[in-house]
């Protein structure tokens, strides 16, 4: 095939998510975003050809919340919120951060204030009012969001990063690496910006 491993392909994520998120130009960071568009496509057509092969791909791919991605190397299947500090971190200091495991998972009790106060803490970034259901909507030229899955604002299963990037709105999920390129791909969500 095109000679891609998964481990190139989450250095690649790696490194196009914090170009895209880094601010470090216009041209460089609408690159990334393409680049971002690219990937999605090229791991799909890896995942498909290692289901075909009959190798595990769940032990590759998360299901159900859980998986391996750069940055939830553990595998967790409950460490959501610090999958995306790991992910807002990495973003922010331009060097990858990994979630810890399982075992190191900070109980909120589906609450998404609790979670909230728990990414302000652990990636070192404001959590600013101002939720949004279903949209990623921003007058700036690149915001980050905290997306929380379900249309409850006070309760919920999983919480990903959404990115708005000159317009084109994209979810991420640092927990197993999925991206959505189309947010109704993702169901319902409330988003709320994040401020570094």
């Amino acid at each position: 095939g095109d000679g891609c491993s998964l481990r190139d392909l989450a250095r690649n994520e790696v490194k196009i998510v914090v170009a895209a998120a880094s601010g470090r130009g216009p041209a460089l960071a609408a690159a990334a975003v393409d680049d971002a568009v690219r990937l999605a496509a090229r791991t799909g057509a890896v995942l498909r050809r290692l289901a075909r092969s009959g190798d595990d791909v769940a032990s590759h791919v998360g299901a159900g919340g859980g998986g391996v991605s750069r940055f939830n190397p553990t595998g967790g299947r409950k460490n959501c919120v610090g999958s995306v500090c790991a992910f807002l971190s990495s973003v922010k200091t331009k060097e990858v951060h990994e979630a810890l495991g399982d075992s190191h998972v900070a109980w909120n009790g589906g609450s998404i204030e609790q979670a909230k106060r728990l990414i302000e803490a652990g990636a070192k970034v404001r959590i600013t009012a101002g939720v949004q259901h279903g949209t990623l909507i921003s007058a700036r030229h690149q915001t980050m969001f905290v997306v929380f899955r379900g249309p409850s604002q006070r309760i919920s299963d999983h919480v990903v990063v959404g990115i708005n990037k000159r317009g084109r709105t994209m979810i991420f999920d640092p927990q197993n690496g999925r991206w959505y390129f189309d947010l109704s791909s993702f169901g319902s969500f409330t988003a709320w910006p994040v401020a570094f």
